[in-house]
């Protein structure tokens, strides 16, 4: 296994390259990988001068301007035969002769004359081309745009679009030579809509193997990418909200797949009680809590996220309340596509035991619940989903919402932060709530009159 940090690498075909510098024109529509075939030969102006003249910073960003980019082709080279002496390599399609060199004057005035000016052969390979400039040559300007991919472990992962079919296995290909240390390279073939969020995907090339070791925000996961979520993209967001949550809180984390919030918050001294329903989740939670040796602060459950909140949340909230009324309490619902819909759960959660539940606001617990907002949704905004999913008019005003990414150009991935207030903990299911702000009134009044 190999231990890496998950990493976005964009291989968007950002600038058009130059002609001359491009691999060959053959090599366009290729459908099986053929290294051999990237071969060329380029006659590459130069110009031979003093070494210390690159020293001089306007003379070396001049120059930088204009010489070549190419992987493992040096723009400035030493003359072995010439001690004191290099030569600067330059873009055909930027320089052609003496006169187009923009810092020729200033060169001129140093003793550089057109004399130093000739041409080298230089023979291109395979090995001076990244991914991109080689995806590029192959389905060509106008072809579809392989826009980037992910890296989990040594796990490529793309999300290729219906006109990349022809080109499946050559992309496959050069990703797996190009990458350092990758020794899988697949594609998602589906959206992620089962019961436990593992993604439907084809191995393009290399290893079938998807077990890998990652590392983020300073803790270590293991995970076997073909039967569990993990998503590179989130880790920012990870690191967000573990920092955000104090130290010393408790919290629950219903959907917490491999822990990618529940190990570093239980490494920074939050008690966690964490849970997921996909049991090999469950299983790599278990090591990932004894990997990173936070097995006396986190706590690992293999439930349905409502039975969950129904029974080990709602028993230890008690239990919390009874040893530390102050205690600050968190429970964080991060799967996006499904989790509003559970929030019912919590209307009613303390009916019947209502004199366990603190008065005090700043002890009721915390909901950091993602959800996905959607352009023209019909099943409305978050926030309208929201009231209609907990049964329960919430202030407005009292709900904080983060972005957290942009999944697609009409969809965002979010993050509502609210209170649950202790009248809907604590209301009979079938009552009809009034708001959040009108039932704080009438408890205040209550408290005052009582």
């Amino acid at each position: 296994m190999h231990l890496l940090k998950t990493i976005n690498f964009p291989i968007r075909f950002i600038r058009k390259m130059s002609s001359a510098l491009a691999p060959p024109i053959t090599v366009r529509g290729m459908k099986k990988l053929d290294k051999n075939a990237f071969k060329k030969e380029v006659d590459v102006p130069c110009l031979r001068l003093k070494s210390h003249l690159i020293s001089i910073p306007d003379i070396l960003a001049g120059l930088k301007a204009q010489t070549i980019r190419l992987a493992k082709i040096k723009a400035f080279q030493y003359l072995p035969e010439e001690p004191g002496m290099r030569i600067a390599v330059f873009d055909p399609d930027k320089v052609a002769a003496w006169e187009e060199i923009d810092a020729k004057d200033r060169l001129m005035e140093l003793g550089v004359s057109a004399d130093a000016f000739f041409l080298k052969t230089i023979h291109f390979s395979w090995e001076n081309w990244t991914s991109g400039e080689i995806l590029q040559a192959i389905i060509g300007d106008d072809g579809p745009n392989v826009a980037g991919f992910s890296t989990v472990g040594h796990i490529v992962h793309l999300n290729l679009r219906p006109e990349h079919d022809a080109f499946k296995q050559v992309v496959g290909e050069v990703i797996l030579d190009k990458i350092p240390c990758c020794r899988s390279v697949i594609n998602k073939t589906n959206v992620i809509d089962n019961e436990f969020r593992n993604i439907s995907y084809e191995v393009l090339a290399g290893s079938e193997d998807l077990q890998t070791v990652v590392k983020e925000n300073a803790c270590t996961f293991h995970l076997d990418y073909a039967h569990v979520y993990w998503n590179p993209r989130l880790g920012r967001e990870h690191e967000r909200l573990t920092q955000e949550i104090p130290s010393n809180a408790l919290m629950y984390d219903v959907f917490a797949g491999i822990g990618p919030f529940a190990v570093p918050a239980g490494k920074r001294g939050c008690t966690v009680l964490a849970n997921d329903l996909n049991p090999v989740s469950y299983d790599y939670l278990l090591k990932n809590i004894t990997l990173n040796k936070v097995g006396n602060r986190v706590t690992a459950y293999n439930l349905d996220g409502r039975d969950f909140i129904r029974t080990v949340v709602k028993d230890n909230m008690i239990l919390q309340w009874k040893c530390n009324p102050n205690a600050s309490i968190h429970i964080v619902m991060n799967l996006p596509a499904l989790a509003e819909e559970f929030v019912d759960v919590f209307r009613g959660l303390f009916h019947g035991s209502e004199s366990d539940v603190p008065a005090d606001r700043n002890s009721l617990p915390t909901v950091h619940l993602y959800c996905f907002d959607k352009t023209d949704d019909p099943r409305g905004v978050p926030l309208d989903r929201l009231d209609r999913n907990i049964g329960w008019k919430m202030d407005r005003h009292a709900i904080d919402r983060h972005f957290v990414r942009q999944v697609a150009p009409s969809k965002d991935m979010i993050r509502l932060r609210f209170l649950l207030p202790w009248e809907l903990l604590t209301a009979a299911r079938e009552e009809t709530l009034v708001s959040s702000t009108e039932s704080i009134l009438i408890r205040e009044e209550k408290d005052i009159s009582g």
